[in-house]
């Protein structure tokens, strides 16, 4: 059994994103840790915020902005990292079209259309129609308690957000990482990208599933995580 894991979620997300998989990580870890990617506008003070709490060796498992945070963790505490785990991320600095979408979407919310936002947001991020019915409630209920005015600061967090590339290659641990074929939110380009320049990574791309995989495609990957921690 390895002894912590670190849990970092994406933007409009509480620990409450990884509750089908839990129970995994309780069969392999000794203790779950949460971090909070609130209250921040920058994706390296989300990740200084947190070295004052980190563990002296832990894993990693991470989605979408939360990819962002945990590679920059590698950039002040690399040796402390022993496994990790980005579920449909990225590395490179966002296009100019996802800078624009963003800044968008800042200005939808900061117009009083949150919930228009929200609502257009989570059907994107489900393929599997039929699925959109029992997933999009607990999606609301996150972003609904993260609120208006932090996902304006992560927004602006990833919008300003660092070229990471030249992480990537300083990166030894074994890496897992999972991308989305229908993902509409994080190209596949960009998992495949990472793939390419970290040293001891392998890549799993899930068919017939968009951007929320933990919650689409829970089983997938349940056993995808089960084989990658198994001592």
């Amino acid at each position: 059994m390895f002894k912590d894991l670190l849990l970092i979620p994406g933007s409009l997300s509480t620990p409450e994103l990884w509750y089908q998989n839990i129970d995994v990580f309780q069969k392999q870890f000794t203790n779950i840790h949460h971090m909070d990617v609130c209250k921040s506008d920058s994706i390296t003070d989300m990740a200084k915020r947190y070295l004052p709490y980190a563990p002296e060796k832990f894993s990693i498992v991470s989605f979408s902005m939360g990819g962002y945070i945990a590679l920059e963790l590698f950039q002040f505490i690399p040796d402390r990292i022993e496994n990790l785990v980005i579920i449909n991320g990225g590395a490179r600095e966002l296009c100019q079209k996802g800078k624009y979408e963003r800044q968008r979407s800042v200005e939808l919310v900061e117009k009083g259309r949150f919930d228009f936002l929200v609502n257009r947001i989570f059907k994107n991020s489900i393929y599997e129609e039929e699925k959109q019915a029992a997933i999009i409630p607990l999606l609301k209920k996150m972003a609904y308690e993260i609120g208006p005015e932090n996902y304006v600061k992560q927004l602006s967090s990833m919008i300003n957000k660092h070229e990471q590339e030249p992480l990537l290659s300083k990166i030894t641990c074994p890496t897992l990482i999972i991308t989305a074929k229908k993902d509409r939110v994080m190209p596949n380009e960009r998992a495949e990208h990472m793939a390419n320049h970290i040293a001891n990574a392998e890549l799993v791309t899930l068919e017939d599933c968009g951007h929320m995989a933990m919650l689409e495609q829970s089983e997938r990957i349940n056993e995808l995580l089960m084989n990658w921690f198994r001592e």
